[in-house]
């Protein structure tokens, strides 16, 4: 297992806003990575979080590294809907962590939410967060997702098919990921994820490690006896083909590892420096 990689700020063009949220002072905000994607699973991620019982939410997207048809893709796709959109166009590997770290660091409410954009949240998801954060403000929220099989995903029409998911999908699968849920402060205490991290695998783990470490209590959602705030991951081709192709077998196996080594030797709680979320 190698060691550790040191910590190397970023050093590429600055964020940009492609699209300012009207909300003046949001209860919660709400970050979604993204990365050349559009269609059915970002509309019915954003579908959902619109849909919540909470109002007051602040949806964030940050893109890091589309290329521009893949970023004008994006806008065009988010016209009707009232959120923010932060974008660094930058042709470096894939960073997770750091796509996070742009909305994280942006996010204006006392709360921050990371989702992945093949999520779909039942609707009472949110309002629960935000009142167990509000208790229990040294928590870190995390979930199982419930995956969903193979349908028409540009079928699925909220709220109207919450019910027909809930039947369709599969008991919620192991680990975490997909949702964590903390309080800003502490987000910017920790310097939000690793961005050390590359391609694919351990960020979440990561950070979870590193709430117990930092004395947070973990909470997982499903498992508090609420109603309604089952997380659906919508189906894809699975990740890590795909994410092989783009960088390559012997690349991504390399930043895999890498990975791994950071999530088990590493004990430090705040991680990256002052430009964490790409800030030059």
């Amino acid at each position: 297992m190698p060691n550790p990689p040191p910590f190397k700020p970023y050093r590429g063009p600055k964020v940009q806003i492609s699209k300012q949220q009207k909300i003046s002072k949001p209860k919660l905000s709400v970050v979604v990575p993204i990365r050349n994607r559009w269609g059915c699973r970002v509309v019915n991620c954003l579908r959902s979080v619109k849909l919540q019982t909470l109002g007051g939410v602040e949806v964030v997207f940050a893109d890091f590294g589309s290329h521009a048809n893949g970023h004008r893709g994006l806008m065009d796709l988010l016209k009707p809907y009232d959120c923010t959109v932060y974008y660094c166009p930058t042709k470096e590997v894939w960073s997770l962590s750091r796509a996070r770290n742009m909305g994280i660091r942006r996010a204006r409410a006392p709360i921050v939410v990371s989702l992945d954009v093949d999520m779909i949240l039942e609707r009472n998801t949110l309002h629960v967060i935000n009142m167990v954060q509000k208790h229990k403000p040294q928590t870190l929220i995390v979930s199982r997702v419930r995956n969903l099989p193979d349908i028409n995903l540009c079928k699925v029409r909220l709220p109207r098919d919450y019910p027909r998911l809930a039947k369709l999908a599969e008991p919620h699968r192991p680990g975490v990921g997909g949702l964590m849920s903390a309080t800003r402060a502490w987000w910017h205490r920790v310097r939000g994820f690793d961005e050390r991290m590359k391609a694919w695998g351990a960020e979440d783990d990561c950070v979870k490690k590193r709430a117990r470490l930092d004395g947070l209590n973990i909470i997982n959602l499903e498992k508090q006896g609420y109603k309604n705030v089952d997380i659906f991951h919508q189906w894809h081709v699975p990740a890590i083909p795909f994410h092989k192709k783009i960088i390559g077998d012997q690349r991504y196996d390399k930043y895999y590892e890498l990975n791994l080594s950071i999530f088990r030797n590493d004990d430090s709680i705040r991680r990256n420096d002052r430009t964490w979320g790409c800030v030059p």
